[in-house]
Parts: C-alpha cells; structure tokens; sequence
C-alpha cells in the first residue's frame, strides 16, 4: 500500500534539513504505531520518499512524501494516528493512494513555484521590477555551486512581482526542478541584488511530468 501525503513545513522545523526530516517521519510513524515497508540489503531502511528536498529555512506549502505501508490502513486512520504524532511544524493537508509501482517522485518532478516576500523596507516596487527585467533579458548567468560553474538562466522559467495583502513586495518564481537541474530561489534573489536574509521564501507547489 502506497500513499502520497501533502503537508506544511512551517515554524523552527523548516530549519530542518531533509535527512533530518526523513528520521523525524520514522519517529512519528513509531509513534503513531504505523508499520511501513522496509527496504531489502545489509542496511534496511523504511520505504518513504520525499519529493524534491526543501533548503534550510524554506516554507513548504504542499510538500510531498509517499509512504509504503504494509497492511492497509484507512487513510482516514492514517490521518488521525499522524496528526497526533508529529511534531508542530509539520501539518497534514490530504492524503491518496497511488500505484506501487510509479515512478519515484523526484524522477517525475518537472518544476517548482516559490512565493519570495521582500521584508526590507528599504527595496522598492520599481527596483525589483527593473532588476527582473535586467535579470530576464539576460541570455547567461553564471555561477558556482559546490564549487563548479553552471548557468542559472535556464533554469528559471518564469519570475514576476505578484499582487500582496501586505506592504511587503513578494515575487512570484517558477524554477526548474529535474533531477540534477534545479533552479534555487535564494540564488536568483542574490542576483536580483538582494541579500536572501532578507526574504521569506515559501515553495507554494510542486509540479510533475505530465
């Protein structure tokens, strides 16, 4: 029995890092008495798969992870046992049953839409739209991640100023996210001249190969 659950990642736990995220689940699954499927080898390892993992200090608005269980729960158990066991910061949205056998979530993500919200006063509307626009037209951005040059341009495939309910500007971001070709909110607001420690970053969705 496979299940994607979509959650929140919000509060102190979003400087969580994934690894850490992976074994704060399996706790939580223990705790909710919950039996998951194990992986097979010398080092067996509980079947769960976190879709395209979050940086530090990141919200999650529907993050994904899928689940193999072993006997078949209701999801609305599952639910239940769950909330109560995991820890604040992580909150549950729904749950589904999916195909065993489909393909990983990594493997089948595409794209990734970020909600970036300014909280310095000093940077105004026009600067930002005028440093997207400069940031757009550019055919190459080169930078260095991990210590080797790749270009940031193509993996932005779209950015913009969106509409706020607070004073604050926010930036709308749609970032590649393929396995071994993800694009970084925080290093596009780097470019667009902004130091990241001054924005919460929020990934609002995740979107899979059709």
């Amino acid at each position: 029995m496979r299940l994607r659950i979509t959650f929140q990642k919000t509060g102190e736990i979003i400087y969580t890092s994934s690894l850490d995220l992976q074994k704060i689940w399996e706790r939580s699954l223990r705790r909710a008495q919950l039996v998951v499927k194990y992986s097979e080898g010398f080092h067996p390892q509980p079947k769960m798969q976190l879709a395209v993992p979050l940086p530090l200090g990141f919200n999650g608005k529907e993050e994904l992870i899928d689940l193999w269980f072993i006997y078949d729960y209701s999801k609305e158990e599952i639910l239940e046992r769950l909330r109560k066991a995991l820890p604040d910061g992580i909150e549950l949205i729904s749950i589904d049953e999916i195909p065993e056998n489909q393909k990983a979530l990594n493997g089948l993500a595409e794209s990734a839409e970020y909600i970036v919200t300014i909280i310095d006063a000093v940077i105004s509307t026009p600067y930002l739209e005028k440093s997207i626009h400069c940031l757009l037209v550019k055919k190459d951005i080169v930078r260095e991640r991990n210590k080797k040059s790749y270009d940031l341009r193509p993996l932005i495939l779209s950015m913009e100023l969106c509409k706020s309910n607070s004073n604050q500007p926010q930036i709308h971001m749609h970032l590649l996210a393929r396995s071994g070709a993800s694009g970084r909110p925080d290093e596009v607001v780097k470019e667009l001249g902004i130091d990241p420690a001054l924005c919460e970053i929020e990934r609002i969705r995740i979107n899979f190969k059709k």
